[in-house]
């Protein structure tokens, strides 16, 4: 008996984990080898190491937890929650940079 009669199924096949797991590889060894190949300094390093780690985890939230076929409704869940967050990092952020500054409002 099928409960989600609603949703349709969409099959994935092996091919595509397979690229995605190889992708998922070159990017551990692109995130391993990127202060090697472009020398930066720490804060140009961690920009790219954690656009890297975010492109990983889309990767995975995408095909390994089948996001990508799931409802329009929990699609725009995952997203707003996403959006939420990096506004959320940019306020503690903005707050961190300026803490215990010239500019800080709170301590006179």
């Amino acid at each position: 008996m099928n409960t989600n009669s609603n949703q349709e199924s969409h099959p994935i096949n092996a091919s595509v984990y397979y690229n995605v797991f190889f992708l998922l590889i070159g990017l551990t060894v692109l995130t391993l080898l990127q202060p090697v190949i472009i020398n930066l300094d720490l804060g140009s390093t961690l920009i790219v190491q954690l656009g890297i780690a975010f492109t990983k985890a889309f990767f995975i939230v995408a095909y390994y937890m089948h996001i990508k076929s799931s409802s329009p409704l929990f699609k725009k869940l995952i997203y707003t929650t996403v959006v939420l967050w990096f506004v959320l990092y940019g306020l503690m952020a903005i707050d961190t940079y300026y803490r215990y500054t010239p500019n800080d409002l709170f301590n006179n």
